[in-house]
């Protein structure tokens, strides 16, 4: 894992104390983060990441209005979110991308969210999550397939200073893995 990014989120830690994070993974091409990944990697990763641990599949129904994404699981469960643009993007090697972004505060109450006939626009999210667990750090990991033709994979944590150096453990042993396939 790169020095910076790791330094990056070192300097957010010292600023904020906690952070509750999110990795995209995908191509980086005239500052437009594509994140779409070739089927290949995805299924050879996905299919490691499944003989190892449990997964939980979701569904999801995602509308979003200009700069708010509403999440809804079912008729009953929804929430809000104002779209944060990414805090960190750099390319791994020639192949693969991440962009990292920071989720804190970014929850906004559903009741701001319009009642209109029209969104921007709205996409089915079916996913795979796993929880991978080192000591104290959890890194969850969604395999998200979206509308049946973009397949992308998505790393969340909430990082603190005590747990910082076991995610950094935690995230090499994923990395290290997931790199593999795109090399």
């Amino acid at each position: 894992m790169s020095e910076v990014f790791i330094n990056h989120l070192n300097n957010l830690i010292n600023t904020n104390k906690f952070i509750n994070g999110e990795i995209t993974f995908g191509k980086l091409e005239n500052n437009f983060f594509n994140y779409n990944i070739n089927k290949r990697s995805y299924f050879t990763f996905k299919n490691f990441i499944n003989k190892k641990y449990k997964s939980h599949n979701f569904k999801e129904k995602i509308y979003q209005y200009y700069d708010y994404l509403l999440i809804s699981k079912d008729e009953k469960s929804h929430i809000c979110f104002r779209i944060n643009s990414s805090d960190f993007k750099y390319d791994v090697n020639d192949k693969l991308s991440i962009s990292y972004k920071t989720n804190n505060n970014y929850i906004v109450d559903n009741i701001n969210f319009p009642a209109i006939d029209k969104y921007n626009s709205e996409v089915n999210k079916v996913y795979n999550k796993f929880s991978i667990k080192f000591k104290n750090s959890i890194i969850n990991i969604e395999f998200i397939e979206i509308n049946n033709k973009f397949l992308s994979i998505k790393f969340t944590f909430n990082l603190h200073e005590k747990n910082f150096d076991n995610f950094k453990t935690n995230l090499n042993f994923l990395l290290n893995k997931l790199f593999h396939n795109f090399n």
